[in-house]
């Protein structure tokens, strides 16, 4: 009875063995794929989508590894090529940079010694001189907060987006008020000509309280 039993069981024990192993494999295949889609709705790029419409599309009939693979794998390469900086923003805290508010160079930078009201002080934003004739813009969208005057400096104004804070001075006139929503690349007021003939431009960039270097978030031509 036993030799009659021997081949049974383990012929049983070996289609059990196939069947977890691709019970195994395909919840592997699932999560994996779970992964992807999750990726790819957070890149939420050209490529990306078309990726999503791949797979979508391999769940309304019969999934063919290999093609569809090949198919998924020419994406992920035009995303790295093509998206390399937006694709490292979804595993790191990468942002691209803004455009500058206006055409200019950076006069005085950041963090350097510079005299305010006839004191030394250290300087935490950055001065465009500006080398031409366009008005300053701003360069994110968000919320007018706050608009004030510095006697011999003009007019200043912050605006909130998100968590940045970007200030906006030496401005001759203002072309917003407080509570205003701007749009990246709106007009925020015009500049008037310092002593030395050139117009000036003043930006300071503040995250969670803390005054930063204009530079780390904008990109400026470079300095003078």
């Amino acid at each position: 009875m036993k030799k009659r039993l021997h081949k049974p069981v383990t012929r049983m024990n070996i289609n059990r063995k196939k069947f977890l192993q691709n019970l195994l494999y395909k919840s592997i295949f699932v999560l994996a794929l779970i992964l992807i889609i999750i990726l790819l709705k957070k890149m939420n790029l050209s490529e990306t989508n078309q990726a999503l419409n791949i797979i979508k599309a391999g769940i309304e009939y019969e999934f063919k590894p290999v093609e569809d693979s090949k198919k998924l794998y020419h994406l992920a390469q035009d995303v790295i090529d093509n998206s390399l900086e937006k694709t490292i923003g979804v595993f790191t805290n990468y942002k691209p940079k803004f455009r500058a508010p206006i055409a200019g160079t950076i006069y005085r930078s950041f963090d350097q010694t510079i005299v305010f009201n006839g004191e030394k002080i250290r300087n935490n934003g950055v001065d465009i001189r500006v080398i031409d004739e366009g008005d300053p813009k701003a360069i994110s969208s968000g919320v007018v907060i706050n608009i004030y005057n510095i006697k011999n400096k003009g007019y200043f104004l912050d605006i909130k987006s998100d968590d940045i804070i970007i200030t906006y001075g030496y401005l001759s006139k203002v072309n917003v008020k407080e509570g205003d929503m701007l749009e990246v690349g709106q007009k925020i007021g015009e500049l008037g000509s310092s002593k030395d003939g050139y117009k000036y431009l003043r930006i300071e960039v503040e995250v969670d309280g803390r005054k930063v270097d204009p530079a780390d978030y904008i990109e400026f031509p470079e300095s003078i």
